[in-house]
Order: C-alpha cells, then structure tokens, then sequence
C-alpha cells in the first residue's frame, strides 16, 4: 500500500524480506511487499515518483539481491532516486556487511530478527535529515 494523505506519521514502505520477518500490524498497514529485490525494484520503477517513503530490503536473497537492486534504484534517472530511503536487512551483524550497505546507497542497516522499534526510530533519523544516501547508515 502507497502512503495516504491521511496517514502522514508512517512512511509509505515498500518490503522485500522473508516471510519470518514481516512486520507488526501497525507497520504492514502502511506497506506493500515484494517476494525478491528484483519485485521490489520493479514496483518501485512502476510506481509515481514519491510512491513510497522507503524500501526496505533483505540483502541477501537468491537471484538479485538487496545490494543490486540498491545500486539500481540510486542510478535511475527518477526524481526521487536520491531521496528515497534505503534500508537493508540482513539476518548477519557483520561491519562489513554495513560498509557495503553504505557504499551501494543505503540510508540504514538492521539485523534480523527486525527489533521495529530500531526500525521506526532509523525512520525518524531519516525524515528528519539525519541519514542521506551514500553518507551515513
């Protein structure tokens, strides 16, 4: 589901992570999720610019995984390539892991088992300028 007016606290999300990691009622409400990056960077190409707030995507998935799709989405001449938040999920808290997340454009990186509280206030640093991009994570 893409953001509405009347539901401005809540980033419209799009997922694509594995189903034992799908979010709380309150969080789905305000999301649309993809069964793979490559669905999910297809729904983001096929939606209007500013479609969605963010994409949240598990990173490492058979086929595409969430890096590429990352790459893909900031490279794309889209009005809102470069603001859309990107967050990565990964069931392995390595740095590493996060350093790639950085590099390809990602705003954030959370480990799974989803801690949502972590998620929202990642949200908050996001919207209010805190994350950008290829900066911080």
């Amino acid at each position: 589901m893409r953001r509405a007016a009347s539901q401005p606290s809540m980033p419209g999300i799009l997922m694509s992570m594995s189903t034992a990691s799908k979010p709380p009622g309150s969080l789905s409400s305000y999301s649309s999720s993809a069964s793979s990056p490559m669905r999910a960077l297809e729904l983001y190409e096929d939606s209007e610019p500013g479609g969605f707030d963010a994409v949240l995507m598990d990173i490492k998935m058979p086929g595409m995984d969430g890096w590429e799709a990352a790459r893909r989405i900031r490279a794309s001449a889209r009005p809102d390539a470069q603001r859309i938040a990107l967050v990565a999920l990964s069931a392995n808290a390595f740095a590493e892991d996060a350093r790639r997340s950085r590099a390809v454009g990602m705003d954030g990186h959370i480990g799974k088992p989803v801690d949502f509280d972590e998620l929202e206030a990642l949200f908050g640093r996001i919207r209010s300028g805190r994350c950008k991009g290829k900066d911080n994570a």
